[in-house]
């Protein structure tokens, strides 16, 4: 009982010490906050990327860099310095993406990833 009770605490503490949620990317934010039609495929131009974390920001600004995959390397396509309230726990920005390809966003609040994501833009 005593071995199950420590696994137990070990996999809470793990859990809660991880990042946000991934991204997530959609077609548009509703009144709520909420994102409408999210996905990780979309067709070329404009979309809404949607960061949620667990604790507060914290900060008034939090850095979304925005890399293009390539073969075996990321390469910085974009830097977005985003507004937040440093008590909110979710914020989302628009993208614009016009290449096709695959493309990894990172949340950063100063010098911590606060969460991550992939998409893949293709043409119509």
């Amino acid at each position: 009982m005593k071995r199950v009770m420590s696994i137990l605490v070990i996999l809470s503490v793990l859990g809660g010490c991880g990042r946000s949620r991934d991204i997530e990317f959609c077609e548009g934010i509703s009144p709520e906050g909420r994102g409408v039609k999210c996905g990780k495929k979309f067709t070329t131009g404009e979309l809404s990327a949607l960061v949620t974390t667990r604790e507060p920001f914290g900060v008034q600004t939090i850095t979304l860099n925005i890399f293009r995959i390539n073969e075996s390397r990321n390469e910085p396509v974009e830097t977005l310095n985003v507004k937040v309230k440093p008590d909110q726990v979710s914020a989302f920005t628009n993208l614009s993406l016009y290449n096709e390809g695959r493309y990894r966003v990172e949340a950063m609040k100063k010098e911590t990833v606060i969460g991550e994501g992939t998409i893949e833009i293709v043409e119509d």
